[in-house]
């Protein structure tokens, strides 16, 4: 959809299982110029470890809580305590940067403008062939490309690239940012279209940090996601942090028992 933001990741039973998926699917590709100084093959793997004593997290209030429900505020704050249980620094810091690229998000600038442009770059030609069977709610998305121009789109380049120097500068003496994977909890399939739209997960692909998401908790029956948020090529230090906390809770073993 978007060759500036789509980032594979894979989706596993365990921190364990990620970190050897990742390293089967990761590296430094010549072809691909987002590789660039990616780790070597099985290099986060081999590094994995629980012991986490003396790293430091950064707890993101603005703009990670904001219009996020209660019971998920109140589940990322007991993720906080229990790494500081473990050893972890974890204090409350600002990422302006976070704010801006939200705010930008929200006026259909920013990552949008991005997303817009490249996913009609991609399906143009799928769209004037099978438009129709298109979801209309996102061949509409699509759509918009067309009409942004090419200077609101090399803007759109460089605001990026002034916000990923300026937050990985502010996350240089952090080893991952804590936030909710999503401002509420798990929707049903058909209240997905209503739920609120700014999830936190787009801003590290805007940003071209990485992150891992881990279970931490339900609120009514349904699950709760923590983002651990790491500097580009970081992920020894998110997987490691994932690991240990993992490890001391059971929430990855459970289930949800709001199914209908």
């Amino acid at each position: 959809l978007s060759w500036t933001l789509d980032s594979v990741g894979p989706l596993t039973r365990s921190v364990e299982d990620a970190a050897w998926v990742f390293d089967a699917t990761s590296g430094d590709d010549a072809a691909d110029a987002t590789t660039l100084g990616a780790l070597a093959h099985g290099t986060v793997s081999e590094g994995l470890t629980d012991q986490v004593s003396g790293y430091r997290v950064g707890l993101v209030r603005d703009p990670f809580f904001e219009d996020a429900e209660e019971s998920v505020v109140a589940c990322v704050e007991t993720v906080a305590r229990t790494l500081e249980d473990l050893g972890v620094c974890v204090e409350e810091v600002a990422l302006p940067e976070a704010r801006e690229a939200l705010d930008a998000e929200l006026n259909g600038k920013g990552s949008v403008t991005l997303m817009c442009v490249e996913g009609y770059a991609c399906h143009r030609e799928t769209l004037d062939a099978h438009g129709e069977r298109v979801d209309p709610r996102i061949r509409e998305r699509i759509e918009k490309g067309a009409s942004i121009s090419a200077s609101d789109y090399a803007d759109a380049l460089r605001e990026q690239s002034r916000l990923h120097r300026q937050v990985v500068a502010r996350m240089d003496c952090l080893d991952a940012v804590l936030a909710p994977t999503a401002l509420y909890p798990a929707p049903k399939i058909q209240d997905v279209s209503k739920a609120p739209a700014r999830l936190t997960t787009r801003l590290v692909n805007y940003l071209g940090l990485c992150a891992v998401s881990v279970p931490c908790g339900f609120t009514d029956g349904l699950p709760v996601g923590l983002q651990l948020i790491g500097k580009p090529f970081d992920e020894q230090s998110i997987l490691n942090l994932a690991l240990a906390y993992e490890r001391a809770t059971s929430w990855h073993t459970m289930v949800p028992s709001n199914r209908e």
